[in-house]
């Protein structure tokens, strides 16, 4: 069967009511109305604040718990008890974030210290694992700084005879 649609075009006319009281608001009544906008708003905004800092904590919580797992290296810098006291930290954190009785309800204070405390861990070991990489490096650097040294050291002796033998010991 087909169905057929019929188009008719409505008039809609407003009328306001005349029996309807209406006036202006006192400026107390405008003032008091201003202030409660302005109270909602700014209960608004902390809501939208501490929602962001839930997410940005979960966000990062689940970050760092991959970094944990996935980076190579992390067991030249952890213990097998620290890592796992790290990554139990970061699902204990998880598990308060979803709490009814705590995380729930925490302030916007509570969410941004969690997320710094697992912060400052997690980049104490990365921090750590930085270091391993780069201190054989900068080990090299430094004795091949102290080899040039030496050997310039040797060379004054038959370029510089100036220099008397003390200089020359306090140089070595």
């Amino acid at each position: 069967e087909k169905v057929v649609k019929h188009k008719v075009p409505l008039n809609i006319e407003y009328r306001a009511d005349s029996n309807a009281p209406m006036r202006n608001l006192s400026e107390e009544e405008l003032r008091a109305s201003q202030d409660f906008y302005q109270r909602l708003q700014a209960q608004e905004q902390a809501a939208r604040d501490l929602e962001n800092a839930r997410n940005e904590l979960e966000t990062f919580l689940y970050n760092a718990r991959d970094i944990l797992s996935d980076t190579k290296g992390i067991n030249e810098v952890l213990s097998e008890d620290d890592y796992d006291d790290m990554r139990e930290g970061i699902m204990d954190n998880l598990d308060w974030l979803e709490d009814e009785d705590t995380g729930l309800h925490a302030s916007i204070h509570q969410v941004r210290a969690k997320k710094t405390e697992t912060k400052e861990a997690v980049e104490a070991v990365l921090f750590r694992l930085r270091e391993l990489e780069l201190r054989p490096k900068a080990v090299e650097a430094a004795r091949a700084v102290l080899a040039a040294t030496a050997d310039k050291i040797a060379e004054w002796s038959e370029t510089k005879p100036q220099l008397t033998e003390e200089e020359f010991s306090d140089l070595r």
